[in-house]
């Protein structure tokens, strides 16, 4: 087999990938690609997981994304070391594949990802048989970009007609503090944590939100309904469990909802129900005890509706858990249940119930590298749901421990911005913070992975002191 021929494989399945794409993007159809992927997502090792987003961070999804198509491009080139009906068979069979992926996540499109396929396939055995590859490839991977475009276009023009207005930003005290993290994290840079590879765009006029199970009046809600419940603001801080010391996987913002309590009480649980599970329109559910539970069924974030991006039209939240246990987006389902429903974490390794988030102090200044000499501010934000803080402690190369100044707090569950001011001779120091919880012992300093609990440790910033800096 030569590399030319391997070449023209590859190509005639770029081609083919791209037909499929873009006949997808056009009616706004799931992506092939993206349902192949999330099979990948759904099915690696754990440890493989984790190694991906301490290697690649908040690229993982479009790492995995490359890795899809770069599969397929592979797959085409094998095939054209096929002749006739094999090769026909190859090509059938690398369809079948991305319809039942895509399928798996979206039953309400299949006949279209079939279709989609099939034009994919017939268009990559044409090229195959044909000598027009390079012009062939350079369509398939025009299409392939058009329909990642369109696709970002239709979600962009989806938040412009469902969201709008803004929060009243809250005062802490802390807002002539250079340096410092908004206290409310902009929507535009709040990380997102799932394990979709595009978020679905769901209409409000047909969506709706069932409550069934173990309860004597089933209830099914629209989003109009849900908002005459009476809905309330709670601050709190969203984290990523894979966040390291130090990381930017988090966000502070002020979510707008209706408080489970109040509305499990329009369906009236049986005294058999012993658990919440909450279910997605993608087939992701999330078990939580009843006993001691306060979450809301949050439909918007800092005075503005939920973006797709983010669970609308309406998400799940249960504040003081790590992002992956924190609540359920594109709500669909919520069910009282008997304990023991088998979570989607839980298939994948991870601990039987919820995990909560570990009290952390982020050092945002100043930034590793040179700083002046003297009396310098370091500034940062800090958490320890669901209480809150009780101190910010700073230390110097490995010094005392020394309070620092905190903003005011806006809820337990939210964090809290903090400064010290500490004195650097000239050379080179390093910066620690540790939080203190209102209740239990201080911040722990041992480096841990994310798994099971969460990643730990202390935030340490390397700087240089300088007389001119």
């Amino acid at each position: 087999m030569s590399t030319v021929d391997s070449l023209r494989g590859a190509a005639a399945a770029l081609a083919g990938l791209g037909t499929a794409e873009l006949a997808l993007a056009l009616p706004g159809r799931p992506s092939l690609v993206d349902g192949v992927a999330r099979v990948v997502v759904d099915t690696a090792p754990r440890p493989v997981v984790d190694l991906t987003v301490a290697t690649v961070g908040a690229a993982d999804k479009t790492l995995t994304r490359a890795g899809v198509t770069a599969g397929v491009l592979a797959a085409g080139a094998l095939a054209a070391r096929l002749r006739g009906s094999r090769r026909a068979a190859a090509v059938a069979l690398a369809a079948a594949v991305g319809t039942a992926a895509s399928a798996r996540r979206s039953p309400r499109a299949p006949l279209a990802a079939a279709a989609a396929a099939v034009a994919g396939g017939l268009v990559t055995l044409g090229v195959l048989s044909g000598r027009r590859a390079g012009a062939a490839a350079a369509l398939g991977g025009g299409a392939l970009v058009a329909a990642g475009r369109l696709r970002a276009r239709r979600h962009r023009a989806h938040d412009d007609r469902t969201t709008g207005g803004t929060v009243a930003v809250p005062r802490d005290g802390a807002e002539h503090w250079p340096g410092v993290s908004p206290l409310l994290t902009p929507v535009a840079d709040f990380f997102a944590t799932d394990v979709n590879l595009g978020a679905p765009l769901l209409d409000a006029a047909t969506w709706r939100l069932r409550l069934g199970g173990l309860v004597e009046r089933p209830v099914e809600l629209t989003r109009d309904d849900l908002l005459a419940l009476g809905t309330e603001d709670v601050d709190a801080v969203l984290v990523c469990i894979h966040n390291p010391p130090g990381g930017h996987r988090a966000g502070n913002g002020r979510w707008t909802g209706v408080p489970l309590d109040r509305l499990l009480a329009a369906a009236r649980p049986l005294p058999a129900a012993r658990a919440l599970v909450s279910r997605s329109v993608d087939g992701f559910s999330m078990s939580y005890p009843l006993d001691g539970l306060r979450g809301y069924v949050v439909l918007g974030l800092n005075g503005a509706p939920l973006p797709a991006a983010h669970g609308y039209p309406a998400r799940l939240l249960v504040p003081g858990l790590y992002g992956q246990y924190a609540g359920v987006k594109w709500l669909t389902a919520l069910d009282l249940a008997a304990p023991g429903h088998v979570d989607y974490w839980v298939r994948r390794g991870w601990p039987v119930g919820p995990v909560r988030v570990r009290p952390h102090a982020r050092i945002d200044h100043p930034r590793p590298g040179r700083c002046g000499t003297g009396l310098v501010a370091v500034r940062g934000v800090a958490w320890a749901p669901p209480d809150g803080l009780r101190a910010v402690e700073v230390s110097v190369d490995g010094g005392t421990w020394r309070p620092a100044e905190l903003a005011r707090a806006l809820s337990g569950t939210a964090w809290r911005r903090w400064e010290a001011v500490v004195a650097l001779a000239p050379g080179s120091h390093t910066l620690r913070a540790r939080a203190v919880p209102r209740c239990g012992p201080p911040q722990r300093e041992d480096r841990t992975p994310p798994f099971p609990a969460g990643a730990g440790g202390l935030h340490a910033v390397r700087v240089y002191g300088a007389r001119d800096a």
